[in-house]
């Protein structure tokens, strides 16, 4: 079973416009309850060459994590993917704190209205 916070090469395919692409490592943010239930698993892919921004964090190389250099674990890009795109080896995790940090961003790229968390048009665009 993907465990909420593990890292996997997941295999994207061909990507349309700015979809993700390629093989690349990603994050598991889907609840354990559905990980074990579904064949099915929402990630977070990570990138080598992105920017920090809001919707990005920060991932260094770590014993926890088994990455061989930075990567950027971009939320805006969440995908729902097939367990037959999912590496079966798992790399590693992300911390607890790199995961919350993620979570944040989710929330902030989905809006999700939570009290919370700052509205992100205040934080783009204060009035």
């Amino acid at each position: 079973m993907k465990r909420r916070g593990e890292i996997y090469y997941v295999n994207y395919g061909d990507a349309l416009g700015s979809e993700a692409d390629g093989r690349r490592p990603s994050v598991v943010v889907s609840i354990n309850y559905l990980n074990k239930r579904i064949e099915t698993c929402l990630v977070v892919p990570m990138f080598s060459d992105s920017e920090p921004h809001f919707h990005n964090v920060e991932i260094f190389p770590a014993a926890l994590n088994s990455l061989d250099k930075r990567w950027m674990a971009n939320a805006h890009l969440v995908r729902h993917v097939s367990g037959t795109r999912i590496e079966e080896e798992c790399q590693g995790r992300v911390s607890d704190d790199e995961l919350d940090e993620i979570s944040v961003a989710l929330a902030l790229v989905m809006d999700t209205r939570n009290p919370e968390i700052t509205p992100l048009e205040l934080l783009l665009d204060p009035e």
